[in-house]
């Protein structure tokens, strides 16, 4: 019984010991989470610490924060700390957050190895109420557009701005995203100084032309600025040593610094349908200019001398893909020969300035007064909301004829006896001599006579000469071959612009000119021919459609541009450049050429 006894007494010392030990390791294993500020503003990111001793192995488990907030670092740190001899390691962890909503998030109870760190309590609010913290806000992100209610396919200035009150590094703006619109951006980003709450802020400002393609509400997706910056609370008592203050900046900035991540505002623009008296084709815009030069000023007009016309569509607010390729018509008797039409968009004064050459041959072919008719185009002031034309008034034109020499007249001219020849005595035939004579009413001898043909003779040469130089430098000019460099990311740009635009015509000439690019030794020639380059059934049936539309008896059948550009686009490729030939114009002389 007492052996008994013994052995339960040594169980329980034992069992005791054990329990000690044990409580001991879990007393020991701490770990204390803080965070640099528990209120913040909707956008911004704050700095979780965890701190674990010795004891504890392993890493924290973060996936338990994805639920409302969003993990953007993470780093990792040792440290040993001797006290009266006795040293103590312990482990640090530094997580940047930046919450997913606004109102009170709790951050959850992490654990790492056998420790449990207690929950936090945070305040997020709207980024309207950041007064409410009391402190300014080291780096703000602020969005807003020049208009909130745009026409369809019009031009909407959306502005970006990053304010920062510190010095930001490892910057990274992303672009601000909207779907049924057409995002450009616009010239370089400029810098300045401005005020906010009292405070002066460094501003880098970055513009875009946004052309929404269907009316109705249309919403851009801010862009999101990640940037690191210097952290105060974070600074190291090492730096306060003199020996860290030489000029070669600072060995220890990428430890007194914290990575923030802030969000501006959405826009939601609600796009206004075309007018009813919009006219066709649509051009919503704050300018818009036609001008008219020749290439002769003033120009003169000969019967088969052919004479260039330069019509120039300047447009503000307008990109140069939506100004239609148009003819101007002509009267009897004048035939034209159009030329390659020239497009371009430039960036003034933070807008989009498009321009359009379309030229044209004009070859006269009967002589009189004829008058060119005005060139109008259609379009709409964004700034009035009201029609608008512009145009180049008519013009009446003189044409001349060629020079043709008279024929000379021959009815005082005289009979004249025949040359005598004289023989020599040995038979030999000398030459005759000239004694004959022209008997006119105003008596002149031979030698004008010929003098006054050779002289017509030779002014008839010179003008031939001085015709074929023109003819040879206008056609050199206007008609000679030229190499074009077309990228195949711009072409692409075009073909999704006129698909979201639903212009089945205008989106199958930009099909046909990407395949001129991509096959520039065998261009296809046709949409089927193109589809058989695709080798994709989904593709085929997209091509069909757009013939199927265009030349169907259907006036009412509506295009799905939308649903072609989805089907397209990954046949697409953009990832080259090559250089295609442009084809001359026809002769403006074919029989004359041919001989």
């Amino acid at each position: 019984m007492k052996i008994l006894n013994s052995v339960k007494v040594n169980l329980i010392v034992w069992l005791n010991c054990i329990l000690l030990m044990h409580s001991s390791y879990v007393w020991s294993a701490k770990l204390e989470a803080t965070v640099d500020r528990t209120r913040v503003v909707e956008g911004d990111s704050l700095v979780l610490s965890l701190v674990a001793t010795e004891n504890n192995q392993g890493n924290p488990d973060v996936s338990v924060l994805q639920q409302d907030f969003e993990v953007l670092n993470q780093s990792h740190s040792t440290r040993m700390t001797i006290t009266n001899g006795s040293a103590e390691t312990s482990s640090e962890w530094q997580i940047t957050l930046i919450p997913k909503r606004t109102g009170r998030l709790t951050i959850p109870s992490i654990s790492v190895g056998n420790a449990v760190s207690d929950p936090i309590l945070l305040q997020v609010l709207p980024a309207n109420q950041a007064n409410k913290i009391g402190t300014y806000k080291p780096m703000l992100l602020e969005v807003d557009t020049n208009i909130d209610k745009p026409y369809v396919q019009a031009q909407v200035i959306y502005t970006v701005r990053i304010l920062s009150k510190v010095n930001i590094r490892q910057a990274e703006l992303t672009e601000p995203k909207a779907d049924n619109a057409i995002i450009e951006r616009l010239g370089t980003d400029t810098n300045y100084q401005t005020e906010r709450d009292g405070y002066t802020y460094q501003v880098t400002e970055r513009r875009y032309a946004i052309f929404p393609q269907r009316s109705g509400k249309l919403t851009i997706d801010a862009p999101v600025l990640t940037a690191t910056i210097p952290d105060s609370n974070r600074q190291r008592l090492l730096l306060k040593d003199p020996f860290f203050s030489i000029p070669f900046g600072d060995p220890f900035a990428d430890l007194n610094s914290r990575q923030i991540q802030t969000r501006g505002q959405d826009v939601t623009l609600d796009v206004q349908p075309q007018p009813i008296n919009g006219g066709t084709p649509w051009l919503p815009a704050t300018n818009i200019q036609l001008t008219e030069t020749w290439s002769q000023d003033p120009p003169q007009f000969k019967v088969g001398e052919p004479i260039t016309r330069t019509l120039i569509i300047t447009a503000q607010g307008l990109s140069a893909a939506q100004i239609p390729d148009f003819t101007p018509s002509l009267p009897p008797g004048i035939k034209s020969y159009p030329d390659k039409t020239q497009s371009e968009n430039q960036v003034k004064d933070s807008n989009i300035v498009a321009t359009k050459i379309l030229k044209q041959a004009l070859v006269p072919a009967k002589s009189g007064s004829m008058t060119l008719p005005e060139v109008q185009l259609a379009w709409w002031n964004t700034q009035t909301n009201q029609p608008q034309i512009a145009l180049v008034p008519a013009r009446t034109i003189q044409i001349l004829s060629l020079p043709i020499s008279e024929p000379l007249s021959t009815n005082n001219l005289t009979p004249v006896a025949p040359p005598t020849l004289t023989q020599t005595p040995q038979n030999k035939l000398i030459q005759p001599t000239l004694s004959t004579s022209v008997t006119t009413n105003n008596p002149v001898t031979i030698n004008y006579w010929m003098w006054l043909a050779s002289l017509l003779g030779s002014a008839w040469i010179l003008t031939l000469i001085l015709w074929w130089r023109d003819r040879y430098r206008h056609r050199t000019f206007s008609h000679a071959t030229k190499v074009v460099s077309i990228d195949l990311s711009r072409a692409k740009a075009a073909i999704k612009y006129q698909c979201l635009a639903n212009n089945p015509r205008a989106a199958k000439a930009a099909l046909l000119d990407w395949g001129k690019v991509k096959w520039s030794n065998q261009p296809p020639t046709g949409l089927n021919e193109l589809a058989l380059r695709f080798n994709s059934m989904s593709a085929n049936t997209v091509l069909q459609q757009i013939d199927q539309h265009l030349y169907s008896n259907q006036t009412n059948a509506t295009w799905d541009g939308a649903n072609a550009w989805s089907v397209l686009a990954p046949l697409l490729k953009s990832n080259a450049t090559t250089l295609i030939k442009e084809k001359p114009l026809p002769d403006l002389y074919p029989i004359l050429s041919s001989n």
